[in-house]
């Protein structure tokens, strides 16, 4: 197995951490680091030789301007897309998550992204059908996720919480909750805009074990309910950490309503454990985006 600390500013201490819990979960395996310095010919064997590898967090530009600068892949990059195509692994924490759709995430919050554009970039594109995004719920990236599906025009985006993981099987297209902590599928195919509010976003909270054919996914045609603004809204505290997944699970079940720092978020149930999700700025924050120049 290979860890890859291209990402962390302390390499040396993100890839002896990592390689040591690695190695108590897998004791019979040899495990190399790559980081920034190491030299392509070095880091093309040592992904050539291995089953697996495991991207630290930090700074996900980090890891793409070293391995697919200008959204070119490099001779690294193709050995990792090498390592796919044998079956392997390639998992990542954080930037290690961000880095793995294209386009990535490059920084920014939710408000940001739905007044002015998300901030995004080439990615490592790894992961071809979604765009993923970390510490979902923890930081309410929501809003900058549906920003990003809908400038890009991607369908699907999968935003994983700080202690949570989804597997995804690139033969099959298979995702599967693999953690105690959820993640949350998103999908905009019948995703609406008026102003600067979006309507029409289906969402899944993705709790361990659960699985989901993201290629069904695509392939079906989007479906919307129009929200009725007359439903008697379920209010969540907006001041308990867990306050976004508590939203994304209600909603599932009841008319709910979250409201953040200048947005708030609507959601109703609809089928299956899915929800329809509207994300509406208050008066202010949409002034705010006139005077700055968007329209």
């Amino acid at each position: 197995m290979v860890v890859a600390t291209a990402a962390s500013a302390d390499e040396p201490g993100a890839g002896a951490s990592k390689a040591q819990r690695l190695a108590r979960y897998a004791p019979q395996s040899a495990i190399g680091v790559i980081s920034r310095p190491t030299p392509s010919d070095e880091t093309v064997r040592l992904v050539d030789a291995s089953a697996g590898m495991f991207f630290t967090g930090g700074d996900q530009k980090r890891i793409t301007d070293r391995y697919r600068p200008g959204g070119q892949d490099s001779p690294e990059a193709l050995a990792m897309r090498r390592l796919l195509a044998r079956g392997g692994v390639i998992a990542g924490t954080s930037a290690g998550d961000a880095m793995m759709s294209d386009p990535m995430f490059l920084t920014g919050g939710s408000l940001d992204a739905l007044r002015n554009g998300a901030q995004i970039g080439p990615g490592m594109g790894f992961m071809p059908w979604a765009i993923m995004d970390s510490h979902f719920f923890e930081r309410h990236r929501f809003g900058r996720l549906v920003a990003a599906l809908e400038q890009s025009g991607h369908r699907l985006g999968i935003g994983v919480s700080e202690n949570a993981a989804v597997k995804i099987d690139l033969a099959s297209g298979w995702m599967t909750g693999a953690s105690e902590a959820a993640s949350l599928l998103v999908d905009a195919g019948a995703a609406r805009r008026t102003g600067l509010d979006r309507s029409g976003i289906r969402c899944r909270v993705v709790e361990r074990g659960e699985r989901f054919s993201l290629l069904d996914l695509k392939a079906r045609p989007p479906v919307a309910v129009r929200q009725n603004t007359i439903l008697t809204w379920h209010p969540i505290d907006r001041t308990s950490k867990e306050s976004a997944a508590a939203f994304f699970r209600s909603a599932a079940e009841r008319p709910t309503e979250l409201r953040l720092e200048g947005y708030t978020l609507r959601g109703v149930p609809t089928a299956d454990g899915w929800s329809e999700v509207a994300v509406l700025l208050d008066e202010v924050a949409s002034e705010g985006a006139h005077q700055s120049g968007v329209r």
